[in-house]
This record gives structure tokens, C-alpha cells and sequence, in this order.
């Protein structure tokens, strides 16, 4: 957070720390998880999530296919840990980019 903030402030970045850096599969992890919160907070269903977001090739299953298969399990954990990154305060660290420096 702390290399996010300096490049949007303008200064000079550090060199990135390899042991808090996130990995390319962890930042697409993330990155996945904020558009999943931001489906449902938008009030996308979990289906509508499931077929938009994290398996949009695949043909849309209905009815009792849908409520018992492993999609549906899959989206669930994934919304799950979305609610639970949105409440270990990941807003807050973004509410500390200084007004000049907000995009909104």
C-alpha cells in the first residue's frame, strides 16, 4: 500500500519488498475479489456472479443443476472471502490517499 501511495503522490518509489509484495497470482486473486464485492454490493445474484465474473466461458447452469454443483460451492467460498476482505477494513487504508489525490 505504502509503494501505491508514493506513486500516486508523486515521489520517488522504493524498491518493492519482496516478502509484503503481492505476486501476480495474488494481486488477479484480489483484483478478482473487489469486482466480485463490487457485483454484489451493485446487487448482482450469486448466479449472475458466477457467469459474469468467475466462470464467464461456461454456459449458465439452471434449476437443480445450479443449486447442487461445484460452481455454485466455488462462488460462494470466493463471495465469502470477498465479505471478509471488505471487513478487515480494506476501505480504510484507501481512505488515507491524501483529497488531491482521490479520483472521486
Amino acid at each position: 500500500m505504502r509503494d501505491f501511495l508514493v506513486a500516486l503522490w508523486g515521489r520517488k518509489r522504493r524498491a518493492t519488498n519482496p516478502l509484503i509484495a503481492p505476486t501476480a497470482y495474488q494481486r488477479q486473486r484480489l483484483a478478482r475479489l473487489l469486482t466480485i464485492l463490487d457485483a454484489r454490493l451493485a446487487g448482482a445474484s450469486t448466479h449472475e456472479i458466477a457467469f459474469s465474473q468467475i466462470f464467464p466461458k461456461m454456459r449458465p447452469l439452471k434449476g437443480a443443476t445450479w443449486k447442487g454443483s461445484s460452481e455454485r460451492r466455488h462462488t460462494l467460498r470466493l463471495m465469502a472471502e470477498a465479505r471478509r476482505l471488505a471487513s478487515t477494513g480494506y476501505r480504510q487504508i484507501l481512505s488515507h490517499i491524501p483529497p488531491h489525490c482521490r479520483l472521486s
